[in-house]
């Protein structure tokens, strides 16, 4: 099945702040804001370590895209969404790392008033197909290590599908019909991210919407440049996904 597919597409429904009443909840949770113009790209990161859960400068968007397993396009909701945070959450007794998510929905009502629904809406968004002049990727060689190919990315055509629909922001479908893993050319913004994200929150206290701009142009740039190394585009396709509808949310957490 397709990354969408397995991932994105799920069936209708309507689920309202109250099912995340009585879920799983971390045992102890720590929420630093973060101030515009002091993004720290060093403690950028979602990680999970036996008991431990950090979420380093990470926006409301971000964390909702997680806790609720979809792209942040698929989050619509006020521009409170852009305060980015550092979470620090501790597991309780015999939790799973599976059951992560569920506990950040959890947080995020308890500890942000968030109020929520899902429902299913149109999005535009790429299939993604070989180039006329055809695939300038190579299958990854068998007993390869990852520290044989440096500079590339070793992946399934799918697991690359869901890194350029996340710099484009929107769902992107594998129609290649590419089988197994390749070597892609690796997606230089990871590197340039940081600078990218320092000027982004410089500007979200005074210009959220300039802020949103600015890394968007930054990720389509990246994703242009890698679909191009690796002889593969995309093409405009519109289809029924579900959304996460954010009716409210603070971003002054609650002790």
């Amino acid at each position: 099945m397709r990354f969408v597919e397995a991932v994105l597409i799920a069936a209708v429904f309507a689920v309202q702040v109250g099912s995340a009443q009585g879920g799983p909840s971390f045992e102890v949770a720590s929420i630093r804001p973060i101030a515009p113009g002091t993004f720290d790209v060093k403690h950028l990161a979602i990680k999970v370590d036996g008991q431990n859960a950090e979420f380093g400068n990470r926006s409301l968007y971000d964390l909702v895209a997680y806790a609720f397993h979809v792209n942040t396009f698929q989050v619509i909701g006020p521009k409170g969404l852009w305060a980015y945070f550092t979470i620090q959450a501790k597991l309780p007794d015999g939790a799973t790392t599976n059951q992560v998510p569920d506990m950040l929905v959890q947080l995020l009502v308890e500890r942000f008033q968030m109020k929520f629904h899902k429902e299913d809406k149109e999005f535009s968004g790429y299939d993604l197909i070989v180039d006329a002049k055809g695939p300038k990727i190579s299958l990854v060689p068998p007993d390869s290590k990852p520290t044989d190919h440096p500079g590339q990315l070793a992946t399934t055509v799918d697991r690359f599908a869901e890194l350029i629909a996340f710099r484009l922001k929107k769902p992107v479908f594998n129609e290649t019909g590419l089988q197994g893993e390749y070597l892609f050319p690796r997606l230089t913004l990871l590197a340039e991210e940081g600078a990218v994200m320092m000027q982004a929150s410089a500007l979200l206290a005074t210009n959220p919407g300039a802020a949103k701009a600015l890394v968007n142009e930054a990720q389509v740039a990246d994703a242009q440049a890698s679909l191009s190394q690796a002889g593969l585009k995309v093409v405009s396709r519109k289809r029924q996904l579900p959304a996460i509808i954010i009716d409210r949310i603070e971003t002054s957490p609650t002790d």
